[in-house]
């Protein structure tokens, strides 16, 4: 939704594949708290110095939920990996206004299973290799497999 001082609210609804957050603030420590930040109100600047604001809010989660840490930052100088940690938990609680432990438990709309992460072995953009965990299931007990083409 964005909204205009004085005049106007514009809503639309778009379909979503994945959701990519961004890590860069210093507020962000874990998955939780980088989807918080994504649905929090964004600031717009406008040419005629007039307040606007942009909201996300997700009104149906899918099924399977892609998420997308952004590793990479891109500016004027080019482009630079963010060497962060972030802590994920293997399930996921995920809340009509957030997610987490952060927002209350009455609106939890789908609980979330860690199933696979890729990663990205390297300190350039340009260079490194992409690695992926993947999570088996069998009668025993759960377990990860990393699946490497250079293995």
């Amino acid at each position: 939704m964005i909204r205009y001082s004085g005049t106007w609210a514009s809503a639309v609804r778009e379909p979503w594949m994945w959701l990519s957050l961004d890590i860069r603030p210093s507020e962000v420590k874990d998955l939780n708290d980088a989807l918080n930040h994504f649905l929090q109100p964004e600031k717009l600047s406008m040419q005629d110095d007039k307040k606007a604001s942009k909201h996300v809010r997700v009104t149906l989660w899918p099924e399977v939920l892609v998420i997308h840490l952004k590793r990479f930052h891109f500016d004027d100088q080019g482009g630079q990996k963010v060497n962060k940690k972030i802590a994920y938990p293997e399930l996921f609680p995920v809340h009509a206004e957030g997610s987490g432990s952060k927002a209350s438990t009455s609106g939890v709309m789908r609980n979330y299973a860690l199933s696979s992460v890729v990663l990205h072995h390297g300190k350039k953009l340009t260079e490194g290799h992409y690695t992926a965990m993947v999570r088996q299931e069998s009668e025993r007990g759960d377990s990860w497999v990393k699946v490497d083409d250079e293995s």
